[in-house]
């Protein structure tokens, strides 16, 4: 297949202190560490930032690190990043996309206590917390809190789509050396219905308080982010809105390492 002009870069990466987009403000801290959790256990490709712009449904890209973008070992666990560069004119999959919500409770949880010390520290490092917040306050009240969300899946049928995109008989030759493989996107996730509760961080004393007052700040932020960042999605006939996209399950369609999986 003869390649076409490159549409522009596109730069992805998993969440971790290093290769991540760092977060100008509290919020970002612990709807990163959100989006981490709820992508590793869909085991999707978490982006670097959400965005709709990101891993589109019928685009095919070059991807050139890591080699196996679909090993969870790399990918998942050691936070390594993605570069996606797009390759070729896209595929119109509008017709054959499925949009679904997954069950309210899906999303919903306490903040456990492993978490809240995660979260906590995060807080503390990243130095959007005043100083006054004690390290042992910000866990204290993590963990009084709670948050609730449903994810959203949209997905093209497989079959269709490889139907649709044919053989496509594209050679490693065709593409540059320091790609390693050629990926389409096949689902995308978002979520909806963000909702949070502090109230029980309010029966906090002492230094404690100062928690509760910044945790009912910083949940307030992140819910005014969700709402900003929010697109519209068609379910069933019925419209709702939900984040950006924050991740995505890519098919492989060639590797240069044949023992990488391909999706």
């Amino acid at each position: 297949m003869k390649r076409c002009a490159m549409l522009g870069m596109l730069m992805l990466a998993l969440v971790s202190p290093v290769a991540a987009q760092q977060p100008t403000q509290a919020s970002e801290v612990v709807m990163q560490s959100l989006y981490k959790r709820l992508a590793s256990t869909r085991s999707a490709v978490l982006l670097d930032a959400a965005s709709d712009n990101a891993a589109v449904l019928g685009h095919v890209y070059m991807y050139d690190r890591p080699r196996c973008i679909l090993s969870a070992p790399e990918v998942l666990k050691r936070g390594l990043p993605v570069s996606m560069q797009t390759y070729d004119t896209p595929i119109d999959v509008s017709d054959i996309t499925l949009v679904s919500r997954e069950a309210k409770q899906t999303g919903s949880y306490t903040v456990s206590s492993s978490l809240a010390a995660e979260l906590a520290a995060d807080l503390k490092q990243s130095g959007m917390v005043d100083a006054s917040v004690s390290l042992k306050a910000l866990t204290e009240g993590l963990s009084r809190s709670s948050m609730s969300c449903r994810g959203v899946r949209e997905e093209v049928v497989y079959a269709k789509m490889r139907n649709r995109l044919g053989p496509y008989p594209v050679m490693l030759s065709n593409i540059p050396d320091e790609y390693e493989g050629l990926l389409i996107p096949i689902a995308k996730f978002y979520i909806t219905d963000f909702k949070y509760n502090t109230n029980a961080t309010r029966t906090l004393g002492g230094g404690a308080s100062l928690a509760a007052d910044t945790l009912n700040k910083l949940f307030g932020d992140l819910e005014s982010s969700f709402k900003a960042e929010r697109r519209k999605l068609t379910e069933g006939g019925v419209e709702i809105e939900t984040s950006a996209t924050f991740a995505f399950k890519p098919n492989v369609l060639i590797a240069r390492n044949k023992k990488c999986p391909r999706w």
